[in-house]
């Protein structure tokens, strides 16, 4: 029997101090992945704590058009699902569809979507104080 052995591979964690202001608030202030960081998903939570909630959006966020995060309800995760690619799985059928002369359409690529930081912005009524954990994808 074959066994096959896996590279084990951590994630790791790290938080984030935000304070948030009544303008928008750029997260690459404090955050400085770039997209080769491969963030795929983050964490931002409000303090238990605070007297207001937080809104987050694009550079144009206010308080009335920003999806709500409320203080002290718990972290709130945005992930992005990426559909993975079975790169063992596609030379064995490209071979198979150039021996059967079927092949009218290359493979295409699956793109490989990640947060871009520097265009989401947190806005709050006055400052406010929040945690980011980004996470990043090992795989692509």
């Amino acid at each position: 029997m074959l066994t096959v052995n896996r590279e084990i591979v951590t994630q790791p964690f790290e938080t984030f101090a935000l304070a948030v202001q009544v303008t928008p608030t750029q997260i690459a202030t404090v955050l400085s992945f770039t997209k080769q960081d491969l963030i795929s998903s983050f964490v931002i939570s409000v303090d238990a704590g605070a007297a207001n909630n937080v809104f987050i959006g694009g550079p144009g966020v206010t308080i009335l058009n920003g999806l709500e995060i409320v203080a002290g309800a718990g972290p709130v995760e945005f992930i992005i699902e990426n559909q993975n690619q079975h790169y063992e799985m596609q030379e064995p059928i490209i071979a198979i569809a150039e021996t059967l002369q079927c092949m009218p359409n290359q493979p295409r690529q699956i793109p490989f979507i990640v947060w871009d930081f520097s265009q989401i912005y947190l806005i709050a009524i006055a400052i406010t104080n929040v945690r980011i954990a980004p996470f990043r994808s090992v795989f692509i």
